[in-house]
């Protein structure tokens, strides 16, 4: 096909080809090693086993909190911050008033503040995180209650 006769050009195209490809194998893999030990483990959905709470965690350190049966039925998300701390295996929840706010006045009266506030407030705090397969278990540092959540694929 290429260099049909030049046994000396064949090596050239060969040595090129495999260097190329042997670049290409070293970069994929460095991109998965570096993803594996920089991402967010807990990122994505998770449903609350014991309510219809979902808690979806961002790669933005920021998670967000959906509750129909505690907000009378109605569709409302509620944005909350985080942080993670992956070498004690720490995840703190915090309260954005703002989105406490907004959520309220998005749902046209039909939840207040305080409602939002008291569903977030089971939320809010620094909890110990375990994953086993698709299941994560947050462990309240204070009195050591625990919320276990399944994950959702999508």
């Amino acid at each position: 096909m290429f260099a049909k006769n030049e046994e000396k050009e064949r090596n050239i195209i060969w040595r090129a080809v495999m260097s190329v490809t042997s670049i290409l194998i070293i970069l994929i893999a460095v991109f998965f090693l570096i993803r594996m030990f920089t991402s967010n483990p807990l990122e994505g959905r998770w449903n609350y086993e014991d309510s219809d709470l979902i808690l979806t965690i961002k790669g933005n350190n920021t998670a967000v909190v959906e509750c129909p049966e505690r907000f009378g039925g109605n569709d409302i998300a509620v944005a909350m911050k985080y942080d993670i701390n992956t070498d004690t295996k720490t995840f703190t929840l915090q309260t954005d008033d703002a989105a406490v706010r907004k959520a309220a006045q998005d749902s046209d009266g039909a939840v207040t503040e305080e409602t939002v506030h008291s569903v977030l407030d089971s939320l809010e705090g620094t909890f110990d995180y375990n994953m086993e397969q698709n299941q994560l278990t947050l462990t309240d540092r204070e009195y050591g209650s625990q919320m276990i959540f399944g994950k959702e694929y999508q």
